[in-house]
């Protein structure tokens, strides 16, 4: 009393078996495809990002190195410096930052300081008042005084204490002697912003007279990765080799809150910043100490990332990381 399938049913079966399998061998292979595409579509926007963004900052900062050696020549050459008067240079300051660097927005402060604790610096401010004059000299009786407009006035703020030749933009140039990128700083003004300083040492034959900076605002620096048309959806962030933050293209900034592990108005660290792709990121980047490019995946609240951790240096002091994730949404719509 065997079952014994029909005809049809015998011939049937085997054939729809061998339908459905070759059904989800399609679909697998499809998918491994997908992947494939997705793979090889993220390693190609990386490779894009990483590039143009090493590239732009390469011309975001290599200007103000160039501005502030030409500034510190023109110093010597034409003899401004007057020491207990550096009028002579606050109007040097003034006159090219408004006919000649008035577009080059990355620059913050133009500033001088000198081998007797003198200061002169033009800060860029809003359009209407372009620009801030910082003064130590003579006239302000050892006072760093910080006025309304870009000439001695009325005083917005006045520092007691202020002395340049202890700052992190002047030590390593007066101790190197050559143009060098100082270390990111906090300000020493009313604001106490973050920056970080091209600087250059003045000289009239082999006596120092003082250094330059050019500086640049991290603020500034944000905002130039947030404008990274290749980013779309995703982000970029850069960090230095202790794990702290020199910018990204998240809002807010990069300086610590307090609270944590940083104080505050330091930078914080990549684990304390309020972005989950950062701190996320920040795991994986303390494993890779290749000193190259690496390419890596995360996954943060579901979503998956492909990430590459790339190496920024120059031989003018900068040692930086640049870290770019770009979500997995992003290439699907392609490789589908």
């Amino acid at each position: 009393n065997f079952f014994r399938p029909s005809l049809r049913v015998a011939i049937a079966v085997p054939i729809a078996l061998l339908f459905a399998i070759t059904a989800v061998l399609q679909t697998v292979t499809q998918q491994e495809q997908i992947n494939q595409l997705i793979d090889r579509a993220s390693v190609r926007l990386l490779d894009a990002l990483t590039n143009t963004a090493k590239n732009n900052l390469v011309e975001y900062l290599d200007e103000p190195f160039r501005i502030q050696r030409d500034i510190a020549d023109a110093i010597a050459r034409h003899q401004l410096y007057r020491e207990g008067d550096l009028s002579p240079i606050y109007h040097h300051f003034s006159s090219i930052f408004q006919e000649l660097y008035l577009d080059r927005r990355q620059i913050s402060v133009l500033s001088f300081g000198s081998r007797a604790g003198e200061y002169a610096g033009m800060r860029r401010e809003g359009e209407r008042a372009p620009f801030t004059l910082m003064l130590k000299d003579s006239s302000t009786r050892g006072m760093l005084n910080i006025y309304d407009g870009d000439s001695p006035g009325t005083v917005v703020a006045a520092f007691p204490f202020y002395d340049p030749r202890s700052r992190p933009w002047f030590v390593p140039a007066a101790q190197s002697r050559r143009s060098v990128w100082s270390d990111i700083y906090t300000n020493y003004d009313e604001r106490s912003g973050i920056s970080i300083s091209a600087t250059s040492p003045v000289f009239i034959g082999d006596e120092l007279l003082g250094v330059v900076e050019a500086a640049v605002n991290l603020d500034g620096l944000n905002r130039f990765l947030r404008d990274e048309p290749l980013r779309g959806t995703g982000l970029i962030f850069i960090a230095d080799q202790e794990g702290r933050l020199v910018a990204h293209s998240e809002p807010g900034s990069v300086a610590a809150t307090g609270g944590g592990a940083s104080q505050r108005g330091e930078r914080m660290l990549m684990s304390e910043s309020s972005s989950p792709y950062i701190r996320a990121a920040a795991k994986q980047t303390e494993l890779l100490h290749t000193g190259g490019s690496e390419n890596f995946k995360l996954s943060v609240g579901g979503a998956l990332f492909f990430c590459r951790i790339s190496p920024y240096a120059n031989a003018n002091g900068i040692n930086w990381r640049i870290i770019a994730l770009v979500p997995e949404a992003e290439l699907m719509g392609s490789a589908r």
